[in-house]
């Protein structure tokens, strides 16, 4: 699993894009779902919160986060390669709606789990690549 982890429109996708541009790849916008390409053994994963807004009110963060993560790593063993496109949600602001503020700690807290047994993590700041792990 490699992580990719920035701010809204800072170049994840582009950075994607670019680092498997020769390379077969499927790509999974909010969804683990889906009919999985017998072409191509690498999958790329983004729009986590689209995944994970409308379980909110199902769990509590931590059961969901947990959750989350166990769909992720079944969806995982279907590939040789993912890549999973995280949002840098808040930046340390609290939201002030509720829903809002669940996402940002839920996301957190899964955020958390993937990158514990990510092998790469990286995060794109407008474009510039810096390697985290």
């Amino acid at each position: 699993m490699h992580i990719i982890i920035g701010g809204a429109y800072n170049g994840k996708k582009s950075y994607v894009s670019q680092l498997l541009a020769d390379k077969a790849s499927t790509w999974y916008e909010g969804q683990l779902l889906g009919e999985k390409n017998s072409n191509t053994q690498i999958a790329v994963l983004y729009a986590v919160e689209k995944l994970v807004l409308p379980m909110l009110s199902d769990r509590d963060e931590v059961e969901l986060a947990q959750h989350v993560f166990q769909q992720i790593s079944t969806f995982q063993d279907s590939y040789d390669k993912v890549y999973i496109i995280l949002e840098d949600m808040g930046r340390g602001i609290v939201p002030i709606e509720a829903t809002q503020r669940k996402l940002r700690d839920v996301l957190g807290r899964l955020y958390q789990l993937l990158f514990a047994h990510a092998q790469t993590v990286t995060r794109i700041w407008y474009g510039i690549p810096q390697q985290l792990k």
